[in-house]
């Protein structure tokens, strides 16, 4: 493969691991959200109920019995706190690959020998690149449009490249 194709190849990875971990990290931060709101009514559903009954308040202990109920099972059906951790996971790796690639990345044009282990690192960047993408919790479109925002607003550059 001729050096720029080479070059050119290892800065796609670079960009795909760049946008999809920000995609999964958005992901992350949404289900951990979501996992909060839900904690809290569990909770709240809980501590209402608990203090209506002391009053009587029928109408309140059911209504927050119902909200505690709901929450409670959204929790345990949905667990945002689980699927959160796959994609911080996710996105960890993905900064792995990208990092590999970079440095790999580094090393193109230095010697004609070189070349052939280039290759051999990029094919070995874009099948561990492929198994993390076939493994990795789908992010929503709303998670990778959030994330190239922010990648053109310069949230994944780095200072020390400005």
């Amino acid at each position: 493969m001729e050096r720029s194709n080479l070059t050119n190849e290892f800065l796609r990875i670079e960009e795909d691991c760049t946008v999809a971990s920000k995609a999964h990290f958005n992901a992350c931060d949404r289900l951990g959200s979501i996992n909060l709101i839900l904690g809290v009514l569990a909770i709240s559903g809980a501590g209402v109920a608990g203090a209506a009954s002391s009053f009587n308040f029928v109408t309140l202990i059911v209504i927050a019995s119902f909200v505690t109920g709901i929450s409670s099972a959204l929790l345990t059906f949905l667990n945002p706190s689980e699927c959160a951790t796959r994609h911080k996971s996710a996105g960890n790796l993905l900064l792995t690959v990208k990092n590999d690639a970079r440095l790999i990345r580094m090393s193109v044009g230095q010697s004609s020998e070189n070349d052939l282990k280039l290759e051999s690192g990029l094919r070995e960047l874009s099948s561990k690149k492929n198994t993390i993408n076939s493994m990795s919790p789908q992010y929503s479109s709303d998670d990778l449009s959030k994330a190239k925002m922010g990648i053109r607003k310069g949230e994944a550059n780095y200072e020390v490249d400005q």
